[in-house]
């Protein structure tokens, strides 16, 4: 209080007022810093419908919506300072979650919209309240420091990992191949890429915090980072990562003058060249530790790790007392004019053709100087075809859903249906084209302009403090919001939650002072901040009454399957999902789980009310799900539960619809088509069933076209994956038709690729069984097979003989 006896009001140095909330500040300060240091240790939150994945998600949202509670206290505090610069970027970041509810109506999947609605909303409350705590500078620096030290703990840990020391599930990937086995480093994300988009942040910041220091013992403390980020970087794998690294290096030159640019181009290239050669060894280590874990690989793994790090440290910081000194003087003079920043910004592209041509010529004249890892990734291209047909898909998708979109996750759930081939893929793998087919062109115009107003601000204010030889503010808001932007155009990460967030709240640091002057810096605009205040309260308080049923319905969820994992009795699994279901969150899991209870209840009492209540079930959830797999499967087991065998036939048709490359779904048609044919069969012996019997072949034409269509797509690794021909029960059925129709040619054909000289299953025996009696029937004979048949079983001899003379018989 002043002596008037009125409260005092200071003024930061970005022209923002406060009293005394400095409090607020700093317990905002450091939510924020717990949330950057733990969150990542959940998987990252990446985002997933799985009851596994879906808790640690919102406990965090819920924590951060009550963090948005206090942001709204300090919002209001500071009405009367904010500019107009603020209220338009405020307003257009709440337009984001406005645009997701607006596609919420035409979404194709009610759940998962309302959950990336209440994401959307967490997103924009973290970019006003971190804007608000960052408009002082001592906070500012503290967040920075605290993003970039929390990504050191993530680096460390990805080593101990490899190292053994730490175990955390896929934290690193071993996939055998051709030439030996794949290494893959994912640390806590589970995803090499997401991590690479991580890693090079961390990297280009620790570089920024070096350039910059004038303390000795933190240039050291940074220095002795960068090796083991470097490393982690080449052994997530990661071609875009590379690539996106060199783009952050370009862009970064446009901050720094020109002795700067010249340090962090040598700082990275001898790092890089340095990790390159110890790529291999450490890929080798990774592999032997993650096979058979042991103490020699991994003393030998931290030694070359340690003794690099100390070496790069010690030779960089000799040169930055003696060169660089040398460097900045001789180039004092060159600096004195504005463009000398901008001369260095052409060299890494010159570089980068360069590399290119060296790594073609190492390639086809010295490939054993190449580590063996970045060389199977580079001459790879079936990633790049895969990516390019989600590409193509995503845009069929836009193209039904231009102005709103699909609604959040409508690309998992429609991929199936526009799909070219039989692939399995939840993401777009580019987050622009995933934002484009979900919220449509109305969503997408809005992400893009809030995004090109934040950053155009940045640039524009960087160049004011530019002409005044100020070094960057805020810079490692912009180096992690750029670079996993970046990294993003050709992934996604920011399906995982926490680097969403990370990214918004960095949008929020790097907003911090705009303008100086001009139209956006008018101030009195206390309504406006009033009624943002306001809807950012409510929109909190939401979000913690949506995320504590989620939470609440998860608990219950987990402990009825724990209920029914130690009892058998399916009425107390009834009474424990109906509890689940009390708690309203429409979780279409949890109502599918519920259904398939029903179903046990019916199949054991024959009761039809079960059957009833499960008829309505489905009802409801297809249509707010229509495309979730899980329901017709569901649907389907109902219909054979109930012995309808021609409504489950006509609700696999449906489904085929929407799952045209299902395989399991042609099996079920053909299996059905065959059992309904015999049906009629067996009322009279001498009825031709060619109805189901040529829908059977129908739909195994389709099978053959379909899979002769694929041949053309052989770039494609996950073809081979996800094959798509026909089954040994498709075959089996397709082969008795034809046999007991008298095509006994073709009966053989269908069954020669299916037979088996070991035959263990109940189909495989069938399958050599008919395919000896399709031969007899042409006096043919396969005497090698017959025999291991009859050495599986004897009875075989008069089944073949009783299909020979006649299965009717």
């Amino acid at each position: 209080m002043n002596k008037s006896g009125h409260k005092t009001i200071k003024k930061s140095d970005s022209g923002l007022q406060y009293d005394n909330s400095v409090f607020i500040n700093g317990l905002i300060a450091a939510c924020l810093t717990f949330f950057v240091a733990i969150a990542p240790f959940n998987k990252g939150l990446f985002y997933s419908t799985n009851y596994t994945f879906e808790k640690p998600i919102f406990a965090w949202i819920l924590f951060l919506s009550i963090v948005s509670i206090l942001g709204t206290c300090l919002l209001y505090v500071n009405k009367s300072s904010l500019t107009r610069a603020s209220v338009i970027a405020y307003t257009a970041a709440l337009l984001l979650p406005l645009s997701m509810i607006l596609s919420y109506n035409a979404s194709v999947s009610k759940y998962m919209s309302q959950q990336y609605i209440l994401i959307g909303c967490i997103l924009a409350f973290m970019f006003v309240v971190t804007n608000v705590l960052t408009r002082r500078t001592g906070f500012s620096s503290w967040l920075q420091c605290s993003i970039v030290i929390a990504g050191y703990g993530v680096v460390l840990f990805g080593i101990l990992n490899i190292l053994g020391v730490a175990s955390y599930p896929d934290a690193m990937t071993v996939t055998p191949t051709a030439s030996g086995f794949d290494f893959r480093l994912s640390s806590v994300f589970q995803y090499a890429n997401a991590y690479a988009a991580y890693l090079i942040a961390l990297f280009i910041s620790t570089a920024y915090f070096i350039i910059h220091t004038s303390k000795r013992w933190l240039y050291a403390a940074y220095s002795l980072m960068l090796v083991p980020i470097m490393l982690s970087l080449l052994l997530t794998g990661s071609r875009n990562g590379l690539l996106t690294l060199a783009v952050m290096i370009v862009i970064m030159l446009y901050f720094l003058n020109i002795s700067q640019q010249i340090t962090l181009i040598l700082m990275s290239a001898a790092c890089f060249l340095l990790c390159l050669f110890m790529l291999d060894p450490m890929v080798a280590i990774g592999i032997e530790m993650h096979n058979s874990p042991s103490t020699a690989p991994a003393t030998k793994g931290s030694s070359i790790i340690i003794i690099s790090s100390l070496a790069f440290t010690g030779l960089w910081f000799s040169l930055n007392l003696k060169l660089l000194p040398v460097l900045q003087k001789k180039l004092q003079y060159f600096e004195k004019f504005h463009f000398s920043r901008y001369t260095l910004v052409v060299t890494p592209i010159i570089l980068c053709f360069l590399g290119i041509a060296v790594f073609f010529v190492l390639q086809f004249y010295f490939p054993y100087l190449i580590p063996e890892q970045v060389l199977n990734r580079i001459t790879s291209i079936s990633s790049i075809s895969e990516r390019i047909m989600f590409y193509k898909d995503s845009l069929k998708i836009f193209m039904d859903y231009p102005l709103t979109g699909t609604g959040g996750g409508g690309w998992q759930m429609l991929a199936t249906t526009y799909q070219e081939y039989p692939y399995k893929s939840a993401q777009v793998h580019s987050y622009f084209l995933q934002y484009l087919v979900e919220y449509g062109f109305l969503g997408f115009a809005i992400l893009i302009l809030f995004m090109a107003f934040i950053f155009y601000s940045y640039i524009y204010n960087h160049r004011l403090e530019a002409k005044e030889n100020k070094a960057p503010k805020h810079m490692i808001f912009f180096i992690f919001a750029s670079a996993i932007l970046i990294h993003s155009i050709f992934d996604f990460n920011m399906s995982f939650v926490y680097l969403s967030i990370l990214v918004f709240i960095c949008l929020g640091g790097m907003f911090t002072s705009p303008f100086q002057k001009g139209y956006f810096t008018n101030n009195n605009l206390k309504i406006p901040i009033i009624l943002l205040t306001f809807a950012l309260s409510i929109g909190s308080i939401v979000i913690i009454v949506q995320s504590s049923r989620i939470l609440g319905s998860n608990d219950a969820f987990r402990a009825t399957l724990q209920t029914a994992g130690s009892s058998k009795d399916n009425q107390k699994t009834k009474a424990g999902i109906d509890y689940v279901l009390s708690y309203g969150t429409n979780n279409p899991n949890y109502t599918l789980y519920n259904i398939a209870v029903l179903i046990q209840l019916f199949s054991q009492t024959k009761d039809k009310s079960y059957y009833d209540e499960a008829v309505r079930s489905l009802q409801t959830v297809r249509l707010s799900d229509p495309y979730n797999r899980d329901v017709w499967e569901q649907e389907f087991n109902l219909k054979i539960n109930n012995n309808e065998l021609e409504k489950a036939f006509e609700v696999t048709q449906q489904s085929l619809n929407i799952f045209p490359w299902d395989i399991k779904l042609y099996e079920r048609l053909i299996n059905i088509s065959y059992q309904l044919g015999n049906l009629e069969r067996a009322k009279d012996a001498n009825s031709n069933p060619s109805v189901w019997w040529d829908k059977a072949l129908l739909y195994f034409n389709i099978v053959t076209e379909k899979n002769n269509k694929l041949k053309s797509y052989t770039a494609i690794e996950q073809i081979n994956n996800f094959p798509f021909s026909p089954t040994n029960l498709i075959s089996l059925n397709i082969g008795i038709i034809h046999f007991l129709r008298g095509n006994y040619t073709e009966s053989e054909k269908v069954l020669f690729d299916k037979i088996n000289f070991y035959p263990k299953s109940d189909i495989e025996k069938a399958i050599d069984r008919w395919y000896l009696a399709a031969l007899q029937k042409q006096y043919k004979d396969n005497i090698s097979l017959y025999n291991q048949l009859l050495l599986s079983d004897n009875k075989e001899k008069e089944l073949i003989q009783g299909l020979v003379d006649g299965p009717n018989k």
